[in-house]
Parts: structure tokens; C-alpha cells; sequence
């Protein structure tokens, strides 16, 4: 009886440190994509949103919820809808077009002085 409770507490103790270890990886790899995203539109931050990067809450963002994929990085972000950000004369944002939390993969459109470019970071 006192060999199996010891078995049990092993394997639950190696389970809760395997999970850990996974959803560590998983919060660096979204730091370092949600990062590597301010830095390919740090030229987006001006003092007119005040020196956040502006994201246009498309489709994509209505199904997937980017304001809560983002939540830990409300400093760096403000979110708009198209009309919001027309109605603000914001002509400089981001639309975000994918995001694979798996893959590790994040795909937008930067909108800079009226031109468009689309970027995918992996």
C-alpha cells in the first residue's frame, strides 16, 4: 500500500513539472513572437497614440480575441475598430491576419504613411 502511494506521488510530481516546463516554453515563445512584432513596427508609435502600436480589430480578432491573446502587453498596444481609429484620424496601425499559438507564427498588415506591408514572423 505504501509502495503504491509513492509510485503515485512520483509520477503526479513529473506530470505537474512536465506540464510546467511546456507552458513556460509556450509563454517564452509568445513573448518572443508578441516582441519580435513591437520591434517590425516600432516606427508605428507616435505621440497621437500616445507611443502605443495601434491594432485594428479585424475578423480575425473578433473570432480569436486578440485583446486577451495580448493582455500582458496592454502598455505596448491599443486596440481600435476601423471606425474608431477613422473617427481618431489614426492612419498608422496594424491588422493582425493570423496567429498560430502552436507554430509559433504571427501574420499582419502594417499600414505606414498610406502604404501597406504585409509581414509574417515564424
Amino acid at each position: 500500500m505504501k509502495n503504491k502511494s509513492i509510485i503515485t506521488l512520483f509520477i503526479l510530481t513529473n506530470l505537474l513539472f512536465t506540464c510546467t516546463i511546456q507552458s513556460s516554453e509556450q509563454l517564452s515563445l509568445k513573448e518572443s513572437i508578441i516582441n519580435e512584432l513591437i520591434n517590425k513596427s516600432d516606427d508605428l508609435k507616435s505621440p497621437k497614440t500616445s507611443g502605443k502600436i495601434i491594432i485594428l480589430k479585424t475578423k480575425f480578432c473578433k473570432n480569436f480575441d486578440c485583446e486577451i491573446y495580448f493582455q500582458d502587453f496592454k502598455e505596448q498596444f491599443q486596440f481600435y475598430s476601423r471606425e474608431d481609429a477613422f473617427l481618431r484620424a489614426i492612419s498608422d496601425y496594424l491588422e493582425i491576419q493570423k496567429i498560430d499559438e502552436e507554430k509559433g507564427q504571427i501574420s499582419f498588415t502594417k499600414r505606414t504613411k498610406g502604404e501597406y506591408q504585409t509581414i509574417e514572423i515564424n
